[in-house]
């Protein structure tokens, strides 16, 4: 969009490219949930009408230097590098749906953004369907233009050829779900198995979701976010093969308009990695399995006996150590991204604790981190219940000069639905950007 039509939007202001404040208040409020980029970050409005409105000409280069992961090994891939065609992906790329158009802007699959847009969800269908493997992973590399709250960019794998019956995961910003869906002509039906209200993609992340087997992941920047056995019978054939995305427009409050992210290169290859904590189970898995087979063997056979339970003896000690591996757990979360203050500071409810029945999620270690310490203070681990009960678990003290306190005193046992978060009793000095991990083991 060109200045002229940036002033028809924001009046004589927007060839005022030195204006400061534009994180301040409502404006802030405004650009956040546009953009899905923090306010904070936007110095002032020519920033702003580049993100809206133009074309950032560094975005595409914020990428460049990770892309080229998701393209090794794959058997289909595309970065859109190709001229800017607001209407079409080209390369073969079926596409239909409503709203915005999708095509390519800044070398990378972007909704085409008007003054005027039209609400609507626009797919595209990968043209590349020479997979001879039900297993798969879908990557993709998130343009850095904004990833706002409402309209959501979604992945598809194992779809049908026409995109009519697929399993997908829906990206908003801060959440995310997974699920089984259908389509009738620009009719979405989404059906849930799954979600992370708290993570979610973000600018540049790096999307990989997988299927293998009845087992499905979405993993953001080597974090896996979500995981689900589908037990709902989900068709795997050589007839759900294909793969590719959405994007949505979403008009807000105030005709404000809202652009889901672009994606700016795609990749599909028939290799499936696991996240640690799935490799590590599916490892327990399969020692287990070995130590009931060698068992059986040595009850049949108890002449050789002593050989076959020396290997399920050593069996089931792999699967004790690979459950270990799979049973610890790490959350880690930002309580203040600037000055430190007394209180909650900028994480109100924390993170929710997950602990399946029968099993106990154990805080054994909390390590707190600051980019700056003049003086002690003391911070307190909340537990807020689902009922908004808050209560406190913990107590660590980091003394003044401390800019990495591990505190190793931990032995709580958390319960499940309940949030974690923070608050600062007291403080001393000055101090800035405090985060805060949680680590442990569900036993």
């Amino acid at each position: 969009m060109n200045q002229e039509a940036a002033e028809k939007i924001f009046g004589t202001l927007a060839t005022q490219g030195d204006v400061a404040g534009m994180g301040d208040g409502i404006t802030g409020s405004i650009i956040e949930s546009i953009t899905g980029i923090p306010s904070s970050d936007v110095a002032n409005l020519s920033d702003f009408a580049n993100l809206l409105m133009g074309r950032d000409v560094s975005l595409a280069s914020r990428v460049s230097r990770i892309e080229n992961k998701i393209a090794v090994g794959a058997e289909f891939y595309d970065d859109f590098n190709r001229g800017d065609n607001a209407g079409a992906l080209g390369l073969g790329w079926i596409q239909g749906g409503s709203g915005q158009t999708l095509g390519i802007d800044d070398q990378a699959a972007q909704l085409k953004r008007d003054v005027l847009p039209s609400d609507g969800r626009r797919y595209a269908i990968c043209p590349w369907t020479g997979t001879q493997s039900d297993d798969v992973t879908v990557s993709a590399v998130i343009h850095p233009r904004g990833t706002p709250t409402q309209p959501a960019t979604s992945l598809f794998l194992r779809s049908n050829t026409g995109l009519t019956e697929f399993v997908y995961v829906n990206l908003f910003g801060g959440r995310c779900a997974m699920g089984r869906g259908t389509r009738n002509g620009n009719t979405w039906n989404f059906t849930q198995w799954t979600s992370n209200t708290a993570k979610s993609y973000s600018n540049s992340a790096t999307v990989e979701f997988k299927a293998i087997g009845n087992k499905y992941q979405l993993v953001i920047d080597n974090v896996l976010v979500m995981e689900h056995d589908d037990i709902s019978g989900y068709p795997i054939d050589s007839a759900h093969r294909s793969s590719g995305f959405a994007m949505q427009t979403w008009t807000a409050i105030l005709q404000v308009p809202q652009y889901s992210g672009g994606i700016a290169s795609f990749a599909v290859r028939s290799s499936v990695e696991l996240s640690a904590v799935a490799q590590a189970q599916q490892t327990a898995q399969q020692a287990n399995s070995t130590a009931q087979q060698a068992n059986t063997t040595a009850q049949q056979a108890q002449e050789a006996s002593a050989g076959v339970r020396e290997t399920a003896e050593q069996a089931y000690e792999q699967a004790e150590v690979a459950y270990a591996a799979a049973a610890r757990w790490k959350d880690e979360f930002v309580v203040s991204s600037a000055g430190v203050v007394l209180g909650q500071n900028e994480i109100d409810l924390g993170v929710v604790m997950d602990v399946p029945p029968g099993r106990q999620r154990i805080v054994s270690r909390i390590i707190y981190g600051l980019s700056r310490n003049t003086g002690a203070l003391t911070v307190q681990l909340i537990s807020t219940s689902p009922q908004r009960t808050r209560s406190v678990i913990h107590s660590t003290t980091i003394l003044a000069g401390q800019v990495e306190r591990i505190d190793d005193s931990p032995n709580i046992s958390v319960q499940d639905g309940h949030r974690i978060s923070c608050s600062v009793l007291s403080i001393d000095g000055d101090s800035s950007v405090l985060q805060c991990a949680l680590i442990g083991a569900l036993i």
